[in-house]
């Protein structure tokens, strides 16, 4: 298992996070089932979700390529580890992993669905509570290095910023829900932009594992142009 630099939050201040946000009423739009489908397209792999922690449950919010997901209990779910310690977590192969009396129940709980890769980043607000995690899943091991776990931060980072800018424009004067769905409009069509970049991009370097750093150089650069239009008021 590999993990990242860490900003722990008490519980109650995460959950208070959870419900001041709006969050939950928000995911019903449409721009987090792209965000799951871009982000595994970067990476070639069959299977990314958006999973809200509340208080005892793992709920998928959004997912591509695993349908019909069901809420776990958060003891049975490996993003359970990733919102306690609010950072990047990477089991290249769950056969090989040396369970911990925290996640020895994931794992197995995991296996038995028959997925052996998992990497997850925090999904953190801007007091820097992590109210859910952005996961890639496969049923084959593989290697994922420190750039791809970057990229896969940035995109976090991406649905982060979107669910601030949400509960900006509906609580802000003069903003609304007209200018929120001008912003969600402009955010739909940059990032089925970037699909076909990455679309392209696999074609030109095919599907290398790990992801050919000239193409999460490019990714990256189309990330910055999407922080920019969530930055706008």
């Amino acid at each position: 298992m590999l993990v990242m630099s860490a900003v722990h939050a008490p519980e109650a201040e995460r959950l208070a996070s959870l419900r001041h946000y709006d969050v939950v009423p928000f995911l019903r739009e449409d721009v987090f089932e792209e965000f799951a489908e871009l982000t595994a397209r970067i990476f070639s792999l069959p299977i990314c979700l958006f999973n809200l922690a509340d208080a005892h449950h793992i709920t998928t919010e959004a997912c591509y390529g695993l349908p019909d997901v069901m809420p776990q209990p958060r003891a049975e779910a490996l993003c359970s580890s990733v919102v306690a310690q609010n950072q990047v977590v990477v089991y290249h192969d769950l056969t090989a992993a040396t369970p911990t009396p925290t996640d020895a129940v994931a794992i197995q709980a995991t296996l038995a669905k028959g997925i052996r890769f998992y990497a997850a980043a925090p999904v953190r607000l801007a007091n820097q509570h992590c109210i859910g995690t952005l996961c890639l899943l496969d049923q084959w091991p593989r290697e994922f290095t420190a750039e791809e776990q970057h990229v896969l931060q940035c995109l976090a980072d991406l649905v982060s910023q979107a669910i601030m800018m949400r509960h900006h424009c509906h609580t802000t004067p003069g903003l609304g829900q007209t200018h929120w769905q001008a912003l969600h409009t402009h955010l739909h069509d940059e990032v089925s932009a970037l699909g076909a970049l990455v679309r392209y991009l696999t074609t030109r370097y095919g599907n290398t594992i790990p992801v050919a750093e000239e193409v999460l150089h490019l990714v990256l650069r189309r990330l910055a142009d999407l922080r920019v239009i969530l930055q706008k008021d």
